[in-house]
């Protein structure tokens, strides 16, 4: 598999194997038998998988160069053409490739940078690793030799097996990228070791900077349409306190700066809170007139959350008289005196008690 590695082939041997007494008988057998293990010794060939099945799950064999899968023809080409033009022979191996253009297979002796040369036409040979609805199946094509269109796409057959060892590489290591195209000039087996760095930091922008960089080699800059966009944040408001209130006397509407105070005893010498008013306004319920009072509580941006506020207003407690008091009597029979305090100042009926 590894065009680089210096390995003696059994055919390239074979002829000397070979008795004399049967080389004499059959002169053609020796060519036979070199013929057929050069069958199963090219690229891709059972062989050479048996041979290099290490090489091929090997991070180093999945250079960008040995994953080429197409050329192009550079020219138009009759069905007894022995030299096959094309734009790039690179990433093909040098002599005993397969290479597919429309439905002929053709394997060739070996190769310039710019065609395939000693080829034989109409040749046979393993054309995909998946048969369609019986995937537990390789699909083994034979053919016939035929014109062919100068653009016309040349197919790599000798590399199947390796793409389908990265396939399946990338499944383990990097899930989700089974399927997608690195760009060629991305260190693939460096990106595979370091995956681990690229998943930990995943949905971060350093992660979409890589992800771009590996499927189109480009450099891009995440830009956030939230970091130009003026939020609320940026300036300041007024904030409120609202208080609904009935009206016992006066004019609610002449309140607007006033300081609100509310009484901790019925003396009024104590005082439990208070703060300033910003604004009243009337309150339509049903078909009575309330007034809604706005303390002012600061700016948005104010570091103290109370603002002119001090201390705590409490809701005025309220409740029902349930049977009739005599002047002269003591006590006032009520619904509920919770939230109440031992003494106090009342109101009932506009009297207070």
């Amino acid at each position: 598999m590894n065009q680089d590695k210096k390995v003696i082939k059994i055919s390239d041997v074979v002829e000397n194997q070979i008795p004399e007494f049967i080389f004499t008988e059959n002169p053609n057998f020796a060519e036979f038998l070199k013929q057929y293990y050069i069958s199963q010794e090219f690229q891709g060939g059972t062989v050479d998988i048996a041979e290099n099945l290490i090489e091929y799950k090997n991070f180093d064999s999945f250079d960008s160069s040995n994953l080429i899968t197409k050329t192009t023809l550079s020219s138009d080409i009759d069905i007894f053409e022995e030299t096959i033009p094309v734009v790039s022979t690179k990433g093909w191996p040098e002599k005993y490739g397969l290479l597919k253009i429309n439905d002929e297979i053709i394997t060739y002796t070996g190769i310039t940078t710019n065609s395939f040369t000693g080829c034989v036409r109409g040749f046979s040979a393993i054309e995909s690793i998946v048969k369609e609805n019986d995937p537990e199946y390789l699909v083994f094509s034979q053919s016939e030799s035929d014109f062919h269109k100068d653009g016309d796409s040349v197919d790599n057959l000798s590399n199947l097996f390796l793409i389908e060892f990265f396939k399946k590489t990338k499944s383990q290591f990097i899930p989700g990228f089974e399927d997608l195209n690195f760009d060629s000039r991305i260190d693939i087996p460096n990106f595979i070791s370091k995956a681990k760095d690229f998943y930990q930091s995943k949905g971060t922008d350093e992660s979409f900077e890589i992800l771009f960089k590996v499927l189109f080699g480009e450099k891009v800059e995440v830009i956030k349409p939230k970091d130009f966009l003026f939020a609320p944040s940026d300036d300041k408001w007024i904030v409120v306190e609202n208080f609904v209130c009935d009206l016992v006397e006066g004019d609610p509407l002449k309140l607007n700066g006033q300081t609100l105070y509310q009484d901790k005893n019925i003396s009024g010498s104590v005082l439990e809170s208070n703060g300033s008013i910003y604004s009243v306004s009337s309150l339509n319920i049903g078909e009575n007139i309330f007034y809604k009072v706005s303390i002012f509580s600061g700016y948005s941006n104010n570091l103290n959350p109370k603002g002119s506020i001090f201390g705590e207003f409490k809701t005025t407690s309220k409740t029902y008289v349930v049977s009739e008091v005599s002047s002269n009597s003591t006590t006032i029979p009520v619904v509920s005196t919770v939230g109440f305090d031992r003494s106090c100042k009342l109101i009932i009926d506009g009297y207070e008690i």
